[in-house]
């Protein structure tokens, strides 16, 4: 039995580690592209990728949620289930690249000439494919290749931008993360389909849900996939058109530190789901163990954030830091509000009411961006993290009571909870 704690502890900091290996790399980049390139170049630069993980996030349909949830049990149907998730989102992706590449708004994200515009359309489906290929390791328990892969992308991109200099434009900048995510989807996407997913549809047994119900699924996730996106990848867009470009670099850092500590806490929600859809019974000791990752994760994020993070900036850049500490350090004072809101997103998913989700994201991002909005005039970059502060702030005071019921009723059962069906 303590195996399952033990191999949610195992993917849980495989996927940690990758994150934050991950990040501290993209933030390197981040930091030599201040460096290499002027600080309108990488404004400029960071917009157009926060726009084309925008616009591959919208593309994906949110399946990674999906297959976390019910690839762990398809068994039989595993290969046929990714199949049908990745085709589907390979033609999402499709029509949204070029509908964006030949339309009015291309000219404010995408840098100008033809080449810029391919490569946008076709980064589009790689970038879709590559965060899906993730959960599908995920939930098939191979996470371990996860933090291999990235950190293997995140080191190329960074060996790449000295490189790929374009005359210093912000193409090179593009180029340098596009080449090593393009090469990841093909070699690991052909590894998966003849080694692990292989393996796993050799099994007789096998259950998904029924069109109907994995439709209703879908639907719900992918709007409130986005909804959330309003609150995250779309702030550096506004935040070029109200404080301009330069701006946007120095907006970069800590918004990536935000976007961080989200994903880490995430992993650790990943890993409880899975580990609680293979063995639903040991749901206590499941809970205890994600809960002790996620005390190690809230600590690192706020000493981050609050101690490390404001001592780094200034090697960046002076700007870096004026304009950056504030908003990085009110990051860090919302962490332990943010663990409380992926708690209860764990718990939600589990119980199947994505729905639920659906509605409290549709809130919570919009008072965000318009509480950003009605700041940021003002404020510059400190009204977002104020923005950010009070929402999370917000959302937590509602569902703390909720995750501490559910945490003390599975913490004092006589028997075991199953977590892994409708309540």
């Amino acid at each position: 039995m303590k195996r399952f704690g033990d191999k949610l502890t195992v993917n849980a900091v495989a996927l940690i580690v990758g994150t934050v290996a991950t990040n501290v790399l993209g933030l390197l980049f981040w930091g030599v592209a201040a460096r290499t390139y002027s600080s309108s170049e990488v404004g400029g630069a960071f917009a157009e990728m926060s726009a084309l993980t925008l616009f591959a996030s919208l593309s994906q349909l949110n399946l990674a949620n999906i297959f976390v949830r019910f690839l762990p049990a398809a068994g039989r149907f595993t290969g046929r289930f990714v199949r049908g998730g990745y085709s589907a989102v390979v033609g999402v992706a499709l029509v949204v690249g070029v509908g964006v590449a030949v339309s009015g708004i291309s000219s404010e994200v995408i840098a100008p000439g033809a080449f810029a515009h391919v490569l946008f359309v076709v980064s589009v489906a790689m970038f879709a494919l590559f965060a899906l290929q993730d959960a599908v390791m995920t939930a098939l328990r191979i996470t371990h290749w996860v933090p291999i892969e990235n950190v293997t992308v995140a080191i190329a991109k960074l060996a790449l931008l000295p490189l790929l200099l374009f005359g210093a434009s912000r193409t090179g900048i593009v180029v340098s993360w596009v080449i090593p995510t393009v090469l990841a989807v093909i070699v690991v996407t052909s590894l998966l389909f003849k080694r692990a997913i292989r393996t796993v549809s050799a099994s007789a047994a096998g259950e998904v849900p029924t069109p109907r119900r994995l439709a209703s699924f879908v639907a719900a996730e992918y709007m409130t996939n986005v909804i959330g996106i309003a609150s995250t990848q779309v702030m550096p867009l506004i935040v070029v058109w109200k404080l301009g470009a330069a701006e946007n670099a120095y907006f970069a850092i800590p918004w990536l530190a935000c976007s961080a500590i989200s994903l880490v806490m995430w992993n650790v929600g990943v890993s409880f789901i899975v580990e609680t859809v293979t063995a639903a019974e040991q749901s206590a000791r499941l809970l205890r163990r994600s809960m002790q990752l996620w005390a190690a994760v809230l600590v690192g994020a706020m000493l981050g954030c609050l101690v490390i993070g404001p001592l780094v900036l200034p090697i960046v850049g002076h700007g870096y830091s004026s304009h950056g500490t504030t908003l990085l350090r009110l990051v860090g004072v919302a962490a332990p509000l943010q663990l409380v809101i992926v708690l209860y997103q764990a718990f939600t998913w589990l119980d199947q009411r994505v729905w639920l989700l659906l509605g409290i994201q549709a809130v919570t991002s919009s008072a965000f961006v318009l509480i950003s909005l009605a700041f940021i005039s003002s404020a510059g970059l400190t009204g977002v993290g104020w923005a950010y502060l009070i929402t999370q702030a917000a959302q937590a005071i509602v569902m703390a009571p909720i995750v501490w019921g559910r945490i003390t009723r599975i913490r004092l059962a006589r028997t075991p909870i199953r977590l892994d069906r409708a309540v």
